[in-house]
């Protein structure tokens, strides 16, 4: 029989609470739930599971369309100029991609971007602080899909480590529902590039202190995550990303 820890089709995010073994467990997990799926994961020699962030755990689109809105309005405080010459999405978001073309570099830090673009065309660092600061409150302010919270929940009480790892620059160890059901946290300004080079995959594993093999990775990208994590020796579960999402997460800019 097929291991519930490996995948060989996407499946919906709405499902992988049941997958794993635990949607519905909304206060507490209970011992027969924790050491069913703790002897699950010891016979597939799995300690450690790493979440994706955008379109795994959380709407990618709608939370970074508050974020922007957030942004909008403290531009309009601040320099009410500067964003009626750049406030749009694709306005500023095509401001964001001549950063990176300038700085390729750091193409994989969104921070570095975000914030050299406000510096850029507000002419003030400290005015760029501001308005990062109103964006960034909204970006660690997402709606979780259904019952992943829960899900994360019930892998930690089975005595699994539960980490993220992201190609953008939410601050998982800080966001309210998530910071309590993980161990750990990588972005790829961290790792210093983005999935699916292995870097953001070795920082995982030194920060949970597993092998690859005792590692699993979900998320909604094919290439990205999937294939990222099995190069890195890793297993990976596929997610379905919804219809509304953005594969591959461009939508950061």
């Amino acid at each position: 029989k097929r291991s519930l820890m490996s995948s060989l089709a996407p499946r919906p995010l709405s499902r992988l609470g049941v997958i794993l073994g635990c949607v519905g467990e909304r206060t507490s997990v209970s011992r027969t739930r924790a050491a069913a799926l703790r002897a699950m994961a010891t016979r597939c020699g799995v300690r450690c599971v790493v979440f994706d962030l955008d379109d795994t755990l959380w709407n990618c689109v709608a939370t970074l369309e508050r974020a922007h809105e957030g942004m909008r309005k403290k531009l309009r405080e601040l320099c009410p100029e500067v964003d009626r010459e750049y406030g749009s999405l694709d306005l500023f978001r095509a401001e964001m991609q001549k950063t990176m073309a300038e700085h390729p570099s750091k193409s994989h830090d969104f921070t570095f971007s975000r914030m050299a673009t406000l510096a850029r065309i507000t002419g003030s660092g400290e005015l760029a602080r501001q308005v990062f600061d109103a964006w960034f409150a909204m970006r660690n302010t997402p709606a979780f899909f259904p019952g992943a919270i829960d899900a994360l929940r019930a892998l930690r009480a089975a005595g699994l480590r539960i980490g993220t790892m992201t190609d953008g620059n939410a601050d998982a160890m800080t966001i309210e529902g998530l910071r309590d059901v993980i161990d750990f946290a990588v972005t790829a300004a961290e790792a210093g590039a983005s999935k699916p080079d292995r870097r953001p995959f070795r920082l995982c594993e030194a920060k949970s202190g597993c092998a690859p093999s005792e590692m699993l990775m979900v998320g909604d990208s094919a290439v990205k995550d999937v294939a990222g994590g099995k190069a890195a020796g890793w297993r990976a579960v596929w997610v379905r990303p919804p219809s509304c999402g953005v594969l591959g997460s461009p939508y950061d800019l």
